[in-house]
């Protein structure tokens, strides 16, 4: 029995929610491949896309990472800035004068 094209776009939406969840291991998603039906065409175009897919993830991933660990930074050091200049201000000197 062939598989109908909502069916088939739903095996893998599903194959997508596996491959995202950290709790399901690669065997599974292999196992998940394995099981939809279709033709050796469709199979292959649907992975290519689902690897696309999940590269595009990775890479937004990555980048919102990169945006992330500047910020760190900048706040890292609007910090210390801060807490010389009421360290210089408001502390008195150390020899006393």
């Amino acid at each position: 029995m062939k598989a109908r094209l909502f069916e088939l776009a739903d095996a893998y939406n599903r194959l997508f929610d596996l491959a995202l969840d950290e709790n399901v291991d690669l065997a599974a998603v292999e196992e998940g491949l394995q099981a939809v039906e279709g033709a050796m065409e469709e199979k292959v175009k649907n992975c290519i896309g689902l690897l696309r897919e999940l590269e595009a993830r990775r890479a937004a991933f990555r980048h919102e990472a990169e945006r992330l660990t500047k910020q760190a930074r900048f706040l890292d050091n609007r910090i210390k800035g801060i807490q010389g200049c009421a360290y210089r201000r408001w502390m008195p000197p150390a020899n006393g004068r």
